[in-house]
């Protein structure tokens, strides 16, 4: 059981990874059909697809830190000293990733 909950996790985060980021994606040079305050479909829609990339990675990261967690056993003072550093290092590799 421990062994499919890690192939899980391993399995989420490596998709997270290696999802592109939505800044690098071609895209095509689209002509200004209006000046309408409505915002365009795909405007919308990749506004949704990135609310809910970050929702997931969101989750992700959660579940990784509860199972860090329960798999390391450390002593209040040992994680009053970890989890600080490791929330500072998760935060800097979120950036890099993302």
């Amino acid at each position: 059981m421990k062994l499919s909950i890690r192939m899980l996790v391993a399995t989420l985060f490596v998709l997270i990874l290696a999802s592109p980021p939505s800044g690098h994606a071609q895209t095509t040079a689209q002509k200004p059909t209006s000046t309408a305050a409505a915002p365009s479909e795909p405007d919308t829609q990749k506004k949704n697809v990135q609310s809910y990339i970050d929702l997931l990675r969101k989750d992700v990261r959660q579940q990784k830190a509860e199972i860090m967690g329960s798999m390391m056993l450390l002593s209040a003072t040992d994680a009053a000293k970890f989890w600080p550093i490791y929330s500072d290092y998760d935060v800097a590799l979120a950036k890099l990733n993302d």
